[in-house]
């Protein structure tokens, strides 16, 4: 019954309904793999959209995306970059996968799909993203715009403003709030983990502005749980969602959950 409970406390957060265990139903049998919590929605999101079929991951592909839909995941977080003209597309970072095949640093959006497939994987830009949730009507994608968040968000919103609502704007500062709120999004995650050490660190700063404003969480990485000692009780304490990656460890995420995290980021290894 406790799982069944943090599993609808992370819907009904990627949601924005509150909720009290009193509200909790019980969860339905698991079919496959470590999702299918509840309908529309899971404990897991998926970093980098998860893993493909052939066991790659970081890829934000297409294929990931079908993948880990066909195993029950509705989050999905995906990673953006700027292309030299000024589009986004979804890639961790541009040596890993695209740039260096061209000699280049980074591309332009042509360029991008030009590479699509080189690595058994077809690659997605925002405008294809955006089609393949329109098609998946259940599923919500958290963004991880590397640089210019804010920008990035404006893109979607002027863009695709019919689907603010299914995405999860990752901020990178407090800084960034007020810009991606005043765009129309409802659903904003603060993520510490490009925040200088001292920004990451001051605990009672962070969740003091989360007192002040509406987030629908926190995410930090594992290792900051071990670094700081309260660190994450601090943070489940103040009430505000909180989300930890990436995790792949069974042992680890049960143990997270346990202490009151609503969700972990995951590649979504099978066990």
């Amino acid at each position: 019954m406790k799982a069944a409970i943090l599993a609808l406390a992370v819907v009904l957060a990627l949601s924005g309904v509150q909720s009290t265990p009193a509200a909790a139903v019980e969860a339905p049998a698991i079919k496959s793999g470590p999702a299918y919590v509840v309908e529309h929605g899971t404990e897991y999101i998926l970093h980098a959209g998860g893993v493909t079929p052939a066991g790659a991951v970081g890829s934000n592909s297409l294929e990931a995306l079908d993948y880990s839909y066909q195993r029950g995941y509705r989050a999905m977080e995906m990673d953006f970059f700027w292309t030299t003209d000024g589009q986004l597309v979804c890639v961790h970072d541009w040596d890993a996968y695209y740039a260096h095949s061209l000699g280049k640093e980074a591309l332009t959006l042509q360029e991008f799909e030009s590479v699509n497939g080189s690595y058994g994987f077809t690659s997605m830009t925002i405008d294809s993203l955006t089609q393949w949730i329109t098609q998946h009507d259940d599923v919500v994608i958290v963004t991880d715009i590397k640089e210019n968040c804010a920008e990035g968000a404006k893109l979607i919103a002027e863009r695709y403003p019919q689907l603010r609502d299914r995405f999860y704007i990752q901020i990178y500062n407090t800084q960034d709030y007020e810009a991606v709120s005043a765009l129309g999004f409802q659903n904003i995650i603060l993520t510490v983990y490009q925040m200088t050490w001292a920004e990451k660190a001051d605990v009672n700063a962070l969740v003091a502005f989360a007192s002040s404003h509406t987030l629908a969480g926190i995410t930090f990485p594992i290792d900051l749980v071990d670094l700081i000692p309260g660190y994450l009780e601090t943070l489940v304490a103040s009430g505000t969602p909180v989300f930890v990656h990436t995790v792949n460890d069974a042992e680890t995420q049960q143990m997270l959950f346990d202490a009151g995290v609503a969700g972990v980021y995951t590649d979504g290894m099978l066990q």
